[in-house]
């Protein structure tokens, strides 16, 4: 686990494949209607301002699954 908040848990993962660490943030469903703008929100300016930038991780994918978005 490397963090909590109100919107969910972010875990530090490895792919078993590449061995590549990722980050992934996992949001529990269904989402309180409030979060749902302010969580796209956030994945929008993540990806226009990681690129390049050492403190905010670039968003690689988006998951919907039936118990959560990633």
């Amino acid at each position: 686990l490397l963090g909590s908040g109100a919107e969910g848990n972010t875990w530090l993962v490895q792919d078993v494949q590449t061995h590549a660490f990722w980050a992934i943030k996992l949001i529990k469903l269904p989402l309180p209607a409030r979060f749902v703008q302010a969580i796209f929100r956030e994945i929008k300016l993540q990806s226009e301002l990681g690129e390049g930038h050492q403190n905010i991780i670039t968003p690689e994918e988006v998951v919907l699954t039936s118990h959560y978005l990633g």
